[in-house]
């Protein structure tokens, strides 16, 4: 029989998974950028606790710094993407 701690983190684990859905969607189909940007952020803390519930799971403290690691490229990614987004498109010298 299991222990009941491994079949909590199974459950979460799950729960995690499911609750990733709604993000995806606003990503594929968001009514904005702005939108678009929050369902990206969303999807990646969701992903970094979900490879941290794996970790733990699976006793597997290796992933743990694969966690880490994707924590850094999820906040770098929303930062390099709001930056891009808050530019707007180039205009050349000289044209309006």
């Amino acid at each position: 029989m299991e222990n009941w701690a491994d079949r909590l983190l199974d459950v979460a684990l799950l729960a995690l998974v499911c609750l990733m859905l709604p993000p995806l969607g606003r990503v594929i189909r968001g009514p904005g950028l702005a939108g678009r940007l929050l369902g990206v952020n969303l999807l990646g803390t969701q992903i970094l606790a979900a490879t941290a519930l794996m970790a733990v799971d699976l006793d597997q403290p290796y992933l743990l710094d694969v966690a880490l690691t994707l924590a850094l490229l999820n906040f770098l990614g929303v930062a390099l993407l709001s930056r891009m987004a808050g530019e707007g498109p180039k205009i050349g010298k000289g044209e309006k």
